[in-house]
């Protein structure tokens, strides 16, 4: 290993060199090595230069070793070395650069927008999914700055992501479960929009879309009011019906004596629902739900009555 006449190490040694030979023909073990020894070996301003210089020239895997080494500095020298390699052309493996900003916890700020930019519209999937985790983790109701690219980029990715597969197979990145949650804590989404968004084909999307109006429905009177009101509406599908119930949210006993009006709905899914979710829900009343039950004994469909009985045998060895 070459040194210098002080005796560190220098930034064109034998180990500082395998930084920018091809990576494919590097074993991910000796990368690893060279990173311990060049953090053990160099001092801080041999270790920017050397960070500086993968970050620029690297991709795909070096970006990672790049990170891995910046940890090493001062927070703001990684920093400003991590942005500033942000700001440039776009390439495989910037999301490693990204997730380090998170892991900082970096405020964000409108200098940003540039690396946004870059992260959120001219990069792959893979790395607009950690460009929008970043924004999640450290975005915050006073950065209404962030909402328009924010929702630009929910637009954009809804029509470039890959088709969600039907009937099991492996799920396409997609930044747009981070960007709704982020954009929810900046901007509290509006209730339409939500709904909307609780229906998405994407189920990581759908989940983030009822979290919000789980939060919602927990922190507002009127709120949960409208949600009621919607699922009564058939508003949402019988699953999202049955999510929604499954929370902790405080539904009054008013309030969910109102949903026992779906027992008379025409489709047998939704009755079903009634039984198996609400009468059997903490805040229902006892007495009324046992005589909702009643009435629903001679339900035409064979598995709603059984969902009946089985009901009130329940209750029946509970009293």
């Amino acid at each position: 290993m070459r040194q210098t006449s002080n005796g560190s190490v220098s930034a064109r040694s034998p180990s500082t060199l395998a930084f920018w030979r091809p990576w494919s023909i590097i074993p991910w073990a000796g990368c690893r090595l060279a990173v311990v020894v060049l953090n053990a070996r160099l001092d801080e301003a041999q270790r920017a230069s050397v960070c500086e210089r993968i970050l620029t020239t690297g991709n795909g895997d070096a970006l990672h070793w790049g990170a891995v080494l910046a940890v090493g500095l001062p927070d703001h020298g990684r920093r400003k070395l991590i942005l500033q390699r942000l700001e440039g052309r776009p390439v495989e493996g910037l999301h490693r650069l990204f997730d380090l900003l998170r892991e900082d916890q970096l405020a964000l700020v409108p200098a940003h927008l540039r690396v946004l930019e870059n992260g959120l519209f001219n990069s792959d999937a893979k790395t607009a999914v950690s460009a929008a985790q970043w924004c999640q983790a450290v975005g915050k109701s006073s950065d209404a700055w962030l909402v328009p690219i924010l929702v630009r980029a929910m637009g954009h990715w809804l029509e470039h992501e890959e088709p969600y597969p039907v009937g099991g197979g492996v799920v396409p990145d997609s930044p747009r479960e981070a960007l709704v949650r982020t954009l929810y804590s900046v901007n509290r989404l509006d209730l339409r929009h939500l709904v909307e968004l609780a229906e998405d084909t994407r189920s990581d999307v759908s989940s983030a879309a009822v979290d919000c109006l789980t939060v919602n429905a927990t922190e507002s009177v009127d709120q949960r009011r409208k949600l009621v009101d919607m699922i009564c509406a058939k508003r949402f599908p019988v699953d999202l019906c049955e999510r929604f119930l499954d929370v902790k949210i405080p539904f009054t006993a008013a309030e969910l004596s109102k949903l026992g009006a779906i027992r008379n709905d025409s489709d047998a899914a939704f009755r079903a629902f009634v039984v198996r979710r609400l009468l059997t829900h903490p805040g229902m009343d006892p007495g009324e739900a046992a005589s909702t039950a009643s009435l629903m004994k001679d339900d035409e469909n064979g598995k709603v009555r059984d969902a009946v009985y089985q009901f009130l045998n329940s209750t029946e060895r509970g009293s």
